[in-house]
């Protein structure tokens, strides 16, 4: 390809490992909603990036081919080769640039201040590695029993993004390729082929790489979800609360059976998923949600959203002239019941509107519900 001149970038995206180590695809594992390649495409996408190429395993390039429509940068899709090097090897012949920047998929806590760092530093030199200090003592173990210690003052971690004139890895390529060597990462296959060092930079330690499955916690998201329900109230019937018949003689007008704090749980847990709310789920046209119960309601609104690690739901209901504090504990059993997590993580508190409103005198009931959740990993 023509090689264009100048102070520009290419970052080249590595997708195309296997994930033996870690059990599947890891480039298809969401954080934050969204896969760890496109986490990844972002953070460079707003870095001063001048085009990016993406390399992915045949099997799974059509899952990443929304991401070229997302960005105004050009966004190249590259198929992956057998082994790592020839993956980089493909993404950098496709290259338009003389400053090539690689990076690890697996790496979605990239910082724009880790980027600018290799980007800097490879106005200079030839080739940048980014480097953190090892934390943890270091031996030698033979068998079952440590043989000795390693001095680890002069050992250090190798990171990515490694940044490379585009010749010069090309020229390494060369001789790795037709001695059929294969490497780990670029910077060892310069100095193995061409006897090249690179210039080192500082790394950052929550550059952190997904190699096994149980990684995935480091990168959990706190997320918060909100829902809200009010309801008329009028004479006749069952008034229930969180499950809890709280009051007889009168009840919510709704088309359901009215439980305004499941109601507005079941609108928090749908905005998790960001699509619906319990008005279109359960419309008020459809015969078959009428006198529902609420249960089977939030039931169906769980299997709908799907798994989610729900870390906290704090609940306020606000009704006049009604007594809730009696059916707080029931009430937070039957929730945490309901979403199958600890009554500890559920939190329920009863308020009146002091005569202020439609809930104020008593015409009405209302409840609010936020909800703290994590991806699943």
């Amino acid at each position: 390809m023509t090689r264009i001149q100048g102070s520009k970038y290419s970052g080249i995206i590595v997708a195309a490992g296997k994930g033996e180590r870690f059990g599947g695809y890891k480039q298809l594992v969401k954080i934050n909603g969204r896969t760890i390649v496109h986490e990844v495409i972002d953070r460079f996408a707003r870095c001063g990036i001048d085009e990016l190429i993406l390399v992915v395993r045949r099997d799974i390039l059509p899952y990443f081919t929304y991401l070229k429509d997302l960005y105004s940068m050009p966004i190249k899709i590259v198929e992956g080769g057998e082994e790592r090097g020839d993956s980089v090897y493909n993404g950098v012949k496709s290259s338009s640039y003389d400053n090539v920047l690689i990076h690890d998929a697996a790496r979605p806590n990239i910082t724009c201040n880790l980027i600018n760092r290799v980007k800097n530093a490879l106005l200079k030199y030839d080739a940048v590695v980014p480097i953190v200090p090892i934390r943890d003592t270091v031996v030698k173990v033979e068998g079952e029993e440590i043989s000795g210690r390693v001095l680890r003052d002069k050992l250090k971690l190798v990171q990515t993004p490694q940044g490379f004139k585009k010749d010069l890895l090309l020229k390494g390529f060369d001789i790795a390729r037709g001695k059929k060597l294969q490497f780990s990462d670029e910077s060892t296959m310069l100095w193995d082929t061409l006897g090249i060092s690179s210039h080192v930079v500082e790394g950052e330690n929550l550059n952190i790489k997904i190699t096994y499955r149980e990684d995935l916690f480091m990168f959990r998201h706190e997320l918060t979800a909100m829902g809200y329900d009010i309801h008329r109230l009028k004479e006749g019937g069952v008034l229930k609360i969180g499950g809890v018949v709280v009051k007889r003689g009168i009840q919510a007008v709704a088309h359901s059976d009215g439980d305004v704090v499941l109601h507005a749980l079941i609108d928090a847990l749908l905005s998790i998923k960001g699509e619906e709310d319990i008005g279109t789920l359960f419309p008020d046209t459809d015969v078959a949600w009428k006198n529902a119960d609420s249960k089977v309601l939030l039931s169906k609104a769980l299997d709908f959203v799907g798994k989610v690690d729900i870390l906290k739901v704090d609940l306020t209901c606000i009704l006049e002239h009604i007594k809730l504090s009696p059916f707080k504990e029931e009430i937070r059993k039957n929730i945490a019941g309901y979403l199958n997590i600890p009554k500890e993580r559920v939190s329920f508190k009863a308020k009146t509107k002091e005569g202020v409103g439609e809930v104020g005198k008593g015409k009405a009931v209302e409840a609010f519900c936020i909800i703290t959740y994590s991806d699943p990993v």
